[in-house]
């Protein structure tokens, strides 16, 4: 009998440990999965989802990476906060080790721990790319069409019949 209740107490325990816990919605400057980014240090975002009401964040976790592969593996190489007490959610710097460069994908995850210290899952992964702001980052070529048209050419090339 000693066995059984232990049994039950322990399988009413396991929702206990962050199962209700639920990260959605990450957005960098407002937007899901942005291109082209023009600010310097992006501002990340999202929302805490729970089964049970009044849940608050207390503390995160965000990774960030210069590939899917190694967010996947955990390994927040461009950035990784370690477990950081804040219940802030919204607006985030971006505080990695290096400056991003121009044209640079940065894909990133977060996990969150509850008033109770109980983790979350991983997020789903988002990206972001940062723009080209400065001049020198353009290194296209104009796109045109050869206009071969004799009114267009030089006045004193031009010959039309009289």
């Amino acid at each position: 009998m000693k066995t059984l209740i232990l049994f039950t107490h322990a399988l009413l325990a396991i929702p206990l440990f962050g199962a209700g816990l639920k990260i959605t919605d990450l957005t960098c400057e407002h937007q899901v999965n942005p291109s082209a980014l023009h600010a310097e240090t992006p501002r990340l975002s999202w929302r805490l989802e729970s089964s049970e009401r009044g849940t608050r964040q207390k503390a995160y976790r965000i990774l960030a990476a210069s590939s899917m592969q190694a967010l996947a593996r955990n390994e927040g190489e461009l950035w990784d906060t370690g477990k950081k007490a804040s219940a802030s959610n919204l607006l985030v710097f971006y505080k990695g080790q290096e400056k991003l460069a121009p044209g640079q994908q940065v894909f990133w995850k977060v996990q969150v721990w509850d008033e109770q210290d109980q983790q979350s899952p991983w997020s789903n992964a988002a990206h972001f790319t940062m723009g080209l702001p400065a001049k020198e980052d353009w290194a296209a070529d104009w796109i045109s069409f050869e206009d071969r048209s004799p009114l267009l050419g030089n006045p004193a090339e031009l010959s039309l019949p009289a």
